[in-house]
Order: C-alpha cells, then sequence, then structure tokens
C-alpha cells in the first residue's frame, strides 16, 4: 500500500492549500497590522472576511491542462473544490477553470 500514488485526470488538478498565504503582506510600510479577521457589528464576536480565495501548491495535473504545472502556487475559488483523503492527509482536487491566478 506504501507505493500507491493519486493519478489525476483529464482537467482536474490536486492541490494542497497552504495553511496561511506565503504571499500575503502583514505589516504595512507604517507598522499597521494586516488581518482578515473583524468585529462582526451585529454579534460583537471576532469573524474572518470569506473571500473565497485560498492560496494552493500544485501537486498534480491531468494530461489536459494547460495552464497550470505540477509545483506553481496558485489562487483557487475554494466553492469549487472536493476533498481527497489519501493515507491519513487531506488533499483537495478541482477543475483546471476554477484557478483564478497562477504566481509565477
Amino acid at each position: 500500500m506504501e507505493n500507491k500514488e493519486v493519478k489525476v485526470l483529464y482537467r482536474n488538478v490536486l492541490i494542497d492549500v497552504y495553511d496561511e498565504n506565503p504571499y500575503k503582506n502583514k505589516v504595512t510600510e507604517g507598522g499597521l497590522e494586516l488581518s482578515n479577521e473583524y468585529v462582526n457589528p451585529d454579534s460583537g464576536q471576532i469573524d474572518k472576511r470569506d473571500f473565497y480565495i485560498e492560496c494552493a501548491k500544485v501537486l498534480e495535473v491531468g494530461d489536459d491542462c494547460k495552464f497550470v504545472s505540477a509545483g506553481n502556487d496558485v489562487l483557487v475559488d475554494i466553492r469549487t473544490m472536493s476533498p481527497i483523503p489519501f493515507f491519513g492527509k487531506i488533499y483537495w482536487i478541482l477543475d483546471e477553470a476554477a484557478i483564478k491566478a497562477v504566481i509565477k
């Protein structure tokens, strides 16, 4: 079982979403800390802004993919992803068209 791997088909892309976007500035030049958290005026609780876009590493692509390659970092629409559990880890699969940008 240890030599099994996932083969992605057609225009599908297998990704691993970063826990935190490595390209996001966390502090402005003036020293202001940036965050995607805010105080919700309705509840008074701290909420996260949900932009539906995440940064991920491309692990493998199907043979019909034209614009992304394994190893690329990409920005993806998370509403189009499906989980792929494999040997105790969760990876994600989506159609190449759900990738909004490739970071080069």
